[in-house]
């Protein structure tokens, strides 16, 4: 008998011993680890130089609108609708010049309609023309191409506003 009962406690405690170690393997956390990184990047700049000036013109007198259009680095108004330009009148574009990091693509907003003057209003719209769309190390000019609307019958008079332009990373 008493080698039964030796033989049953070692059994137990064997069991025992087996339960433990088995509770012991068992897990109740795990962990996982990722990479992580991040990139900065160099602010975004837009800097202007110069201004636009469509110059002085004079209404065909239809009763049709006018329109005036300027490219980036025109000198003078260029087949205008309805509307004749004064000889000798100077016009001048803006210089939009977009810096930030190298390689980095760039999306650019103008204010979609610019209303100069005061109770006679007249509209200008801006878009971009094509260049670049990543930027450089020394920065890209962007080229823009604006149009002038001037309603029929618009009284003789000098029309100024303020044409914004914004630039963000894509």
């Amino acid at each position: 008998m008493k080698t039964s009962r030796k033989l049953l406690l070692a059994g137990v405690a064997a069991m025992a011993a087996t339960a433990m170690a088995s509770s012991a393997l068992a897990q109740n956390t795990s962990t996982a680890s990722v990479t992580a990184a991040a990139t900065v990047i160099s602010p975004i700049n837009i800097s202007a130089t110069g201004s636009l000036n469509f110059g002085r013109v004079v209404l065909d007198g239809s009763a049709n609108d006018a329109s005036l259009v300027l490219h980036t680095g025109d000198t003078s108004l260029s087949s205008p609708t309805n509307a004749t330009a004064v000889a000798g009148t100077a016009v001048s574009t803006p210089v939009f010049t977009v810096k930030g990091q190298a390689g980095q693509a760039y999306d650019m907003t103008v204010t979609p309609s610019l209303v100069i003057g005061g109770s006679n209003r007249l509209s200008v719209t801006g878009g971009f023309g094509t260049g670049a769309t990543n930027l450089t190390v020394a920065g890209v000019t962007v080229p823009f191409v604006y149009t002038l609307a001037v309603p029929a019958g618009t009284a003789a008079a000098t029309y100024n506003g303020t044409v914004t332009v914004s630039v963000t990373y894509e």
